[in-house]
């Protein structure tokens, strides 16, 4: 959608190809934020459990934001690194702008590293359906999410 090209190593990682097209073309339309709650990978339940959900985000005052959020609503987030460039090396491919799969170590940031590489700003947030109430504190906050 963009113009990038990306190399597929993973077929079992198909599911953030989607959600690539999709964030990019969010881009398009030039939010304040982009919010993307998804279960993206198993990798993110393996390193924290099935009740504690990672926050990834370029932007760490709003991230600070969900967090509060998440407090409030007494939903559990840990937040993730993304700044390690080992793992950004890890989704570059010879032969394509980027690789969809890092690799197994590391799965869950390299995710979101791949889907930050398609758009200009994103929170990306792994969680499932509960996650609702803390759009709800956010929206009810200052934020007009919907």
């Amino acid at each position: 959608r963009n113009g990038k090209t990306i190399e597929v190593n993973n077929t079992d990682a198909e599911g953030r190809l989607t959600l690539a097209d999709a964030l990019s073309f969010a881009s398009e339309l030039k939010p304040d934020k982009i919010i993307d709650i998804a279960t993206l990978t198993g990798a993110c339940a393996v390193a924290l459990g099935t009740n504690t959900g990672g926050l990834f985000t370029n932007n760490d005052a709003f991230g600070e934001e969900v967090l509060r959020a998440a407090e409030i609503t007494g939903e559990r987030l840990w937040k993730l690194p993304m700044d390690d460039q080992t793992l950004r090396k890890a989704i570059k491919s010879p032969v394509a702008d980027l690789v969809n799969s890092g690799g197994r170590y590391g799965g869950a940031i390299t995710a979101a590293m791949f889907l930050e590489t398609l758009r200009q700003q994103i929170l990306l947030k792994k969680r499932d359906a509960t996650t609702s109430r803390v759009l709800q504190v956010l929206e009810r906050e200052h934020w007009q999410l919907s």
